[in-house]
C-alpha cells in the first residue's frame, strides 16, 4: 500500500488542449512557490520543447518583454493536468508550468480551476 506522506498529489498527466498526453510529472518537492517535478515527455512534446526551452533560457524578465511573450505563448496552449485515471485536475488559467529539460517546475496564478477534488 502506498503512503502518500510529503505531498497527496504524486502523478499528473500533462494534456495539450487535444487531449495529446505531453508527459508525465513525478512530484520532487515544494519550493514556494514552485512545485517541482521529473518530467518524461511524449513523442507530442517534440514540436513544443523549443517553446519551453525559450521561456526557461528568458526566465530573468529582461528590458525588452521577450520572457513575458513566452509566457503568453505558453499560457495560450490552455494545457490542463489530468490524474493517471484521466480525471482533469486543473487547466492552465489557474496555474504557469516551466519545463527544462527533465524537470517541471509549476506555480499556481491564484486562478485555480478544480475540475475533481479529492
Amino acid at each position: 500500500m502506498l503512503r502518500y506522506l510529503a505531498h497527496p498529489v504524486v502523478h499528473y498527466r500533462l494534456l495539450y488542449l487535444n487531449r495529446h498526453p505531453l508527459g508525465l510529472l513525478r512530484f520532487v518537492k515544494q519550493d514556494f512557490p514552485w512545485a517541482v517535478y521529473g518530467f518524461q515527455p511524449t513523442p507530442q512534446f517534440a514540436p513544443l520543447r523549443q517553446l519551453f526551452d525559450r521561456e526557461a533560457a528568458l526566465a530573468i524578465p529582461g528590458p525588452d518583454d521577450a520572457w513575458q511573450r513566452s509566457v503568453q505563448q505558453i499560457l495560450r496552449l490552455r494545457l490542463r493536468m489530468a490524474w493517471l485515471d484521466g480525471r482533469r485536475i486543473c487547466e492552465s488559467r489557474g496555474f504557469f508550468i516551466r519545463i527544462d529539460g527533465q524537470r517541471a517546475m509549476i506555480r499556481g496564478l491564484g486562478k485555480q480551476i478544480d475540475y475533481d477534488p479529492m
